[in-house]
């Protein structure tokens, strides 16, 4: 169960990606996991930080490569999750720990278009070819985490020390950024290419008020375009943000900053596009 969590903490899988996950998708030696088909039906491979590597070899010792790591559905997951941070004392949920987990990267000084690719929008090919697609900045993105994992080193730890970390978003705000497509009988020649969308949704789903707000609408350069701000977001509430769509054709993305209440800890959600 600590494995589950402390994986999906880790490597910022989904819970789909997690249920598909077999044993021959766990590459040991070169510390990764090979993602198949994940959202968009893409593969990607994901560098893990040493400490989960050594967790999951002990785990995945002496099982059929073809078999299932965890052997849960989705629904089971999350279910699990919340069980577990029931019994801790705090209020996380599945999606919790893949935000966390690019929270603390971008905290960390990691570069935004890695972390994009590390959730899951590049593409891989065959399998000869995972290797050679694990390129140096994606490691030494990943090798950030490092750090963390040697601090809890050591330490003789129940459940619920294992579970301290999620505990420090019990009162925090998780703040998601959702796309609304236009209606099909809208103009949409000029819009940016691939998706037609007339706006940007901003919804707090975590505990606590999100203040500070700041809404940006980014091109491939991170040159911002486009922006908006709101003083505070409470929990369960939802801003709009409309940008200038009109644009010539190419890779644009949403970002959200905003601030924990009653702390300096910043936060950022994007949608690329």
């Amino acid at each position: 169960d600590i494995l589950l969590i402390k994986l999906a903490y880790n490597s910022g899988l989904r819970r789909e990606e997690l249920t598909n996950l077999r044993v021959s998708d766990i590459l040991i030696n070169e510390r990764a996991l090979i993602v198949r088909k994940g959202k968009g039906m893409k593969d990607r491979t994901v560098p893990l930080p040493s400490g989960i590597v050594s967790l999951l070899q002990e785990h995945i010792e002496g099982i059929n490569p073809d078999n299932s790591v965890f052997n849960l559905k989705p629904a089971a997951i999350s279910d699990k999750i919340r069980r577990i941070a029931k019994n801790a004392g705090v209020k996380i949920h599945a999606h919790s720990l893949r935000h966390g987990y690019a929270t603390r990267l971008l905290e960390k000084g990691a570069n935004i278009k890695a972390v994009q690719e590390l959730l899951g929008h590049s593409r891989i090919g065959t399998t000869e070819a995972y290797l050679s697609l694990l390129p140096r900045h994606l490691r030494e993105t990943v090798d950030l985490l490092e750090v963390t994992e040697k601090e809890m080193e050591g330490k003789q730890t129940t459940v619920l020390e294992q579970s301290s970390v999620q505990e420090q978003l019990q009162q925090q705000a998780i703040v998601i950024v959702e796309a609304v497509r236009k209606p099909s009988w809208e103009d949409t020649v000029e819009t940016l290419a691939g998706e037609y969308y007339s706006h940007f949704v901003v919804i707090n789903e975590g505990h606590g008020p999100a203040i500070e707000i700041e809404m940006a609408l980014l091109d491939n350069r991170q040159e911002w375009l486009d922006t908006h701000r709101e003083t505070v977001l409470r929990v369960h509430e939802s801003l709009e943000f409309r940008p200038m769509l009109h644009r010539p054709e190419g890779s644009y993305y949403i970002l959200c900053q905003y601030k924990q209440f009653a702390s300096d800890t910043w936060g950022q959600t994007w949608l690329p596009f």
